[in-house]
């Protein structure tokens, strides 16, 4: 199954083993989709395309494919290839993420997504250490719920020549998306990111790939 431009678009999820993916699936429907920052946050002006579900190569689970382009000229940030896969008992959805190892094969691979159908997992490495997976519920008022934990991921810094933790969180609900990362010394003193609490808030674009919203935040950069 190729990637979707829209949430769940394309190839019918029905055809999946739905006793066996149906958590993945409604978490999915939340997840794909484009989404950017408000023109008049100036500080942090994101466009965030998340595109999925896409049943891939030889590995296990379902994935989906992310991209970032960030600042005045919307230049690529980030990118990266997203496993989901839940726990035996149904309760947890584990995002593990992976970066391409030939990254400028992939730029903006969101226009092109035939593309990827010619990978295979010796194109990508993992994103982070083991521990560093993003592990998600759905609560009882219907929001799915991300988190990573400092406690397990640790991860060396160049920058800082020293091993430091990584923590994050987010959720989506009705439209959002919300996200807030921390970086911590191996004291659990924070040294980097948001204070508990607080996200950066993504919402869902209202035109296909963004095109609006971008264009939006390039007047607002004038």
């Amino acid at each position: 199954m190729a990637l979707s431009q829209t949430a769940l678009a394309g190839p019918d999820p029905l055809a999946l083993d739905r006793q066996a993916d149906v958590e993945v699936l409604d978490f999915l429907a939340k997840v794909a989709g484009s989404y950017a920052t408000a023109p008049e946050n100036r500080e942090t002006t994101i466009i965030d395309r998340r595109f999925g579900p896409y049943e891939t190569f030889e590995a296990s689970g379902l994935w989906f494919y992310t991209q970032l382009n960030t600042g005045d000229d919307q230049e690529l940030y980030r990118q990266r290839l997203h496993q989901l896969t839940v726990s035996k008992d149904r309760s947890k959805v584990t995002q593990r993420s992976f970066v391409f190892k030939e990254s400028e094969r992939f730029v903006d691979v969101w226009q092109n997504p035939e593309i990827l159908h010619q990978i295979s997992m010796e194109d990508l490495e993992p994103a982070l250490p083991d521990g560093c997976d993003q592990v998600w519920h759905q609560g009882e008022d219907g929001i799915w719920r991300g988190k990573v934990d400092p406690a397990t991921c640790k991860i060396f810094s160049e920058r800082r020549q020293a091993n430091i933790r990584i923590g994050a969180d987010g959720y989506y609900h009705e439209g959002v998306y919300a996200t807030s990362e921390r970086g911590f010394d191996e004291a659990m003193n924070p040294i980097w990111g948001s204070k508990p609490g607080e996200y950066i808030i993504h919402n869902r674009c209202q035109s296909d790939y963004c095109a609006d919203e971008a264009a939006a935040l390039a007047a607002s950069m004038k």
